[in-house]
This record gives C-alpha cells, sequence and structure tokens, in this order.
C-alpha cells in the first residue's frame, strides 16, 4: 500500500524551511507569469514533468480540477485496506467519512501544499502532497498498485527537495506504508500517535531519509 497519512503541517520554527517553500513557489509561479492562461496547463506539462521510463509513468503538477479525482482516490485506498493495523472505525474515520469523492478539503490543502498527479493514458492513477521537505500524502488508486507508481511520486519528491539544496526529508507514514518506505531508504524513527481531521487517534511511523548528493 502506497499511502501515507493525510496530516496538517504544525507550524515549525525553520526559517530556512520558510524562505525555500517561497522559493519553489516562486518557480511554480514564474511558470504561470511567463505563459498565458490559456498555454498554462501544457507549460505546466512541459516545464514540470517526470517520466519513468520502465511503465512510462507520468507525473505532473496537479491542477484545482484534479481535486475531485485526487479525492475518489483517496477513498478507494483506504476503503480497499484490511484491518490489519487499523479497525474499521479507525480506516472510516481516515477517509473523513465519506463513500462519495469531495475536493474540498484537497483544494484547501493546495493554498499550501505542493500536489503532483501521475498520468496513464489520461488517467490519474495517484498523487502526493508535501511541503519543501515532508512529504504529507501519498494514494495511489487499488487498481495501479504495484506498478511502481508510488515509488515514482516519492522519487520525485525526493528529487525536488535535492533541487532545493535539503538534504533530508521526513514523512509520517501509516502502519501500512511502513515497509514501503524501508524499502525506499527512509528510516523509522518513531511511533506516535496521529490525530485525524476527525478527531480519531491512529499510530503512525514518524520517517526520514538522508538525500544523497550528486
Amino acid at each position: 500500500m502506497d499511502n501515507a497519512l493525510p496530516m496538517r503541517c504544525s507550524p515549525r520554527n525553520f526559517t530556512s524551511r520558510q524562505r525555500t517553500l517561497l522559493l519553489y513557489h516562486h518557480r511554480i509561479n514564474s511558470v504561470i507569469r511567463l505563459h498565458p492562461p490559456n498555454k498554462i496547463q501544457g507549460a505546466l506539462r512541459i516545464t514540470n514533468r517526470t517520466i519513468m521510463s520502465d511503465h512510462k509513468i507520468f507525473l505532473r503538477l496537479a491542477e484545482e480540477t484534479d481535486a475531485w479525482v485526487m479525492s475518489a482516490i483517496h477513498i478507494a485506498a483506504i476503503k480497499a485496506l484490511p484491518t490489519t493495523f487499523y479497525t474499521r472505525k479507525q480506516l472510516l474515520a481516515w477517509r473523513n467519512y465519506r463513500d462519495k469523492p469531495n475536493g474540498k478539503n484537497i483544494l484547501q490543502n493546495m493554498q499550501a501544499e505542493i500536489f503532483w498527479v501521475a498520468v496513464e493514458n489520461n488517467l490519474i492513477t495517484g498523487f502526493a502532497s508535501f511541503m519543501v521537505d515532508e512529504l504529507i500524502a501519498l494514494y495511489v488508486h487499488p487498481y495501479y498498485q504495484g506498478q511502481g507508481i508510488g515509488r515514482a511520486l516519492v522519487t520525485h519528491f525526493c528529487q525536488e527537495a535535492a533541487d532545493l539544496g535539503i538534504n533530508q526529508v521526513i514523512t509520517t507514514a501509516s502502519l501500512y506504508a511502513e515497509g514501503f518506505y524501508l524499502r525506499l531508504g527512509f528510516t523509522a524513527i518513531k511511533r506516535a500517535p496521529h490525530q485525524l481531521r476527525t478527531g480519531i487517534i491512529v499510530p503512525v511511523t514518524k520517517m526520514s531519509k538522508i538525500l544523497t548528493t550528486a
């Protein structure tokens, strides 16, 4: 299961982190300013994309119109989980008690977080969100899991961080995803309680990864 718990980043006293975030947003906004509105989508796809050759995984910056689909993937990914680590009540709370997609929360999160989506045959198959050095969420639709999409999204996140001069990244992983991140070179720091948006507490694993510089 390629996913990390959706969580809001609490403010941290990282002055350099804030500066880096502003720099990142400046890079994205520069693309928008250089192209007229009817060409923004194409410009972003050309300037901000990654293609993984083995499975031809295409990654692009998420757009506001993707929010509904990302919500659907979020719900489907959690509904497919067994009750191995979390109870049904916890899994239901994790997907905000929703059975139908609603992009409202994702649209709100897009104001602060960077979202990338994986696309295959014009269909969004997964997505990730992050802020500078922290991977906040990672979800792949159950039908497309096991095809390297989650790995591609995490690899891209790490590369974006490395390009900004960051040497260590962090994430808060669900217990389902801990092994996935370990295989990608992350180290488990500690188990900790995590409060979902709905107020339910679930155990998670705090993890980090040292980035190698070329």
